[in-house]
């Protein structure tokens, strides 16, 4: 495995192969997604602020007791997997105007692609919850 895509795609061929790989009474693998799109911030942890890397550390734990990947994804996944699952015109996505316009629409991509849940929050409770149901 050598990049955030073959992860995905891993994680992805797994859960499906398993019935019990996805939240109960759904088809919805259990994929844990975050993103962020600011380079500088997922490549340093020491430019995190507090509440990030405590959501990260909230989610990764959840993600280990689980046994659910956990796939941080940056700007060179969501160029990857534009280049490989929906080529776009690079002027096009360049020209949104803001990042988490960038971010919605890579939240879909991978949940068309991929499956599974984007982290939104700072910690899995509502997961928690809906997994109990």
């Amino acid at each position: 495995m050598r990049t955030i895509l073959d992860a995905a795609r891993l994680a992805s061929q797994v859960t499906e192969s398993d019935p019990n790989q996805s939240i109960p009474h759904s088809t919805i693998p259990l994929i844990i997604h975050t993103i962020n799109l600011r380079p500088a911030i997922i490549t340093d942890i020491e430019n995190w602020s507090e509440v990030i890397r405590e959501s990260v550390e909230t989610w990764l734990q959840y993600a280990h007791d689980e046994g659910m990947p956990f796939l941080m994804w940056d700007d060179n996944g969501f160029e990857q997997m534009l280049i490989e699952y929906e080529p776009v015109d690079g002027e096009w996505l360049a020209a949104l105007p803001a990042v988490n316009e960038r971010g919605d629409l890579f939240q879909v991509l991978l949940l068309k692609h991929f499956g599974g849940i984007v982290s939104i929050g700072p910690n899995p409770i509502d997961l928690i919850f809906y997994q109990s149901c």
